[in-house]
């Protein structure tokens, strides 16, 4: 009866799988069938290397939270930014009411029949949504 032929692991392929073992994303037979060997021999290796299942969760966990900081602090960011965006123009459209309304009652014509007041009426609308 003839043996079948010996595969060779490399160091490097022993290493990502023990990472992968201990980080959570795969287990033992997983890896076994990946690398083409039995699951015992993934365990004995796993033994000499005393790699533990899940052991190094925490850097995966670690890395989602610091995501999420990140990924909330650019929303905050944004926000900010379309608040002083909201405020600016408010300010302008501001400014243009009363510049508008102090020209209009110097010729003594009604400020609210202006066309101008409509626009910035509607233009302070939209910026207040």
């Amino acid at each position: 009866m003839s043996r079948p032929p010996r595969i060779s692991i490399t160091k490097e392929q022993w290493d990502e799988a023990a990472a992968a073992y201990e980080l959570g994303h795969m287990h033992a037979a997983e890896i076994a069938r990946n690398l083409g060997v039995s699951p015992a021999t993934v365990s004995r290796e796993f033994q000499r290397r005393g790699c533990v299942k899940g052991c190094r969760v925490g850097e995966i966990i670690a890395e989602l939270e610091a995501r999420l900081d990140a990924e909330a602090e650019e929303k905050a960011r944004a926000k900010a930014t379309a608040d002083a965006r909201r405020k600016a123009a408010i300010a302008h459209f501001y400014d243009e009411f009363v510049a508008i309304k102090d020209a209009a009652d110097k010729a003594g014509v009604p400020w609210w029949e202006k066309p101008e007041i409509h626009r910035i009426d509607k233009e302070l609308q939209l910026a207040l949504r």
